[in-house]
């Protein structure tokens, strides 16, 4: 009884074994970062991650896998490096330039080649079985400096092209607004003359008297705050508050001579009698 037992244990272990190496996955590579063939690689901290199928993390292999792997340059001039794991993505190492080696120098432009040995080990013990090799070439700094400036010179044209055209939108609109034709608009609308200037000043008059009103409010703050000044014995206060006053009664006279000069251009219309240049140009019919 005991020897049929042991013997039906030994078959399962047996079975089981098989089973697992039927079923287990070779080792292989299954990405990289920067890819074969990449250009552009950046020249501080050179080094190239390594993406494989199964946990590489093996302190047993860990001592026999760091010669597996050499970064060469293009001269065939191995380059110091470290292999670091990594404990959070499982399956993943980076091969990295020595930067602590006082005989590192990665150079620009040029073309650099990581060879993985076909003995490289994973956790589960199995190998990679064939050699791979990933080739990369660093950056050209001095291109991409070139690139950088021809860049930043496009750019800085190109706002100031665009900030002219927006200057000289404004302006033209700006000279639009100043200058309206009347005769021109009343023969557009149809309406008379004296109507369009009279629109023309009550316009420009809510205009001033906008910015009347903002420098008003303005001088009233200064005004407040040049009273707090005075009593806090500032020598200047009282220079700024009869300044703000004179400005006020500049803009006050401004607004009244505005005022004025629109009345007699609409006086001097009604002396000239109509200014409808429909009924004003128009032919007298024989009868």
């Amino acid at each position: 009884m005991k020897k049929t037992g042991i013997i039906l244990s030994l078959t399962i272990l047996i079975v089981l074994s098989a089973a697992s190496f039927c079923f287990a996955e070779p080792l292989k590579l299954e990405d990289t970062y920067p890819r074969d063939g990449y250009e552009n690689a950046a020249i501080d901290n050179f080094g190239i991650k390594l993406y494989f199928n199964q946990d590489v993390i093996n302190a047993e292999n860990e001592e026999a896998n760091k010669d597996c792997f050499v970064i060469t340059d293009d001269e065939g001039k191995e380059v110091p490096t470290m292999v670091i794991y990594s404990d959070k993505e499982e399956g993943m190492l980076m091969v990295l330039a020595d930067m602590t080696d006082e005989d590192l120098q990665i150079k620009q432009n040029s073309e650099y080649t990581l060879t993985i040995a076909g003995d490289f080990t994973a956790a589960s013990g199995e190998t990679l079985g064939e050699e791979q090799t990933i080739k990369v070439k660093t950056l050209d700094q001095a291109k991409a400096s070139r690139i950088n400036v021809i860049m930043m010179v496009i750019m800085m044209v190109g706002m100031i092209f665009f900030g002219r055209q927006t200057d000289k939108k404004q302006e033209e609109k700006k000279k639009v607004e100043e200058k309206v034709n009347p005769y021109k608009v009343a023969k557009e609308t149809g309406k008379s003359v004296e109507e369009i200037v009279e629109a023309e000043n009550k316009k420009k008059e809510k205009k001033a008297a906008a910015e009347a009103k903002k420098a008003k409010k303005e001088m009233e703050y200064e005004d407040t705050d040049d009273e707090e000044e005075e009593e806090q014995g500032n020598p200047y206060a009282k220079h700024v508050k009869s300044r703000a006053r004179a400005v006020r009664a500049a803009e006050n006279s401004y607004v009244a001579k505005r005022e004025e000069e629109r009345k007699k251009q609409a006086a001097a219309m009604r002396l000239k009698g109509t200014t409808n240049p429909k009924k004003s140009g128009g032919k007298k019919r024989k009868r």
